[in-house]
């Protein structure tokens, strides 16, 4: 296999009893989604999709379970590598021992809403990626109306690469362009620099400096 991989991210706050076909079928729908016309098997990338939920999904004690396609007589017999299912339940996690030294426990405490400040605040001294994230969310907070419409841009995005219904999702995808615009116009007002606005709003760098010289003639 030589395609790269692609990452879907899922956060499922409720039990709805339909996690495992619902993963399988945005997997599947982006394996298909991945191989152009008349393109070759072999450059199909690995899809890895991971599923954060807040309930217990399966009857055994670890917080995180993988699955892959096995034989199912032969379990070290691997049909393909081209899909990687990952759960992480967030239950479990708070019930168990905490390791620090380990990426994926510091992300899963990061992500509980139940953290304390005194966790958070070792986080962040330990993990750079997680500072950032952190500074970037505080940022993301303190004004209202710029996290809304942040919210509401990603929601669109999230909903149109999850393969929501073709109807609805035109309507989200009018609105996302006025809502990266009103994003960077906030920004602008705040003196922030133009690379980080394109960078947050995913607008062209040209477009960025022209909404800032149409705000300069206000």
């Amino acid at each position: 296999m030589t395609g790269e991989s692609q990452y879907d991210l899922e956060i499922q706050l409720r039990n709805e009893f339909n996690m495992p076909q619902r993963t399988l079928f945005y997997a599947g729908k982006m394996i298909v989604e991945s191989v152009k016309q008349g393109g070759d098997y072999l450059d199909m990338p690995k899809i890895i999709t991971i599923n954060i939920v807040n309930y217990n999904q399966f009857e055994v004690e670890r917080f995180h379970t993988t699955f892959h396609l096995y034989e199912d007589g032969e379990r070290e017999l691997l049909l393909t590598d081209v899909m990687e299912i990952h759960f992480l339940e967030c239950p479990k996690f708070r019930k168990g021992k905490k390791d620090m030294s380990s990426a994926l426990h510091r992300w899963m405490l990061f992500l509980d809403d139940k953290i304390t400040e005194d966790q958070l605040k070792e986080l962040v001294e330990m993990d750079e990626v997680i500072r950032r994230t952190e500074e970037r969310l505080e940022w993301l907070s303190a004004d209202e109306e710029t996290r809304r419409l942040y919210e509401a841009r990603e929601d669109a995005l999230i909903n149109y690469n999850s393969g929501m219904k073709a109807s609805w999702r035109q309507g989200k995808e009018e609105g996302k362009e006025e809502g990266k615009e009103e994003i960077a116009r906030n920004m602008l007002r705040k003196g922030m620099e133009h690379e980080l606005i394109a960078e947050v709003t995913g607008l062209p760098l040209q477009e960025v400096r022209k909404l800032h010289k149409l705000l300069d003639k206000r």
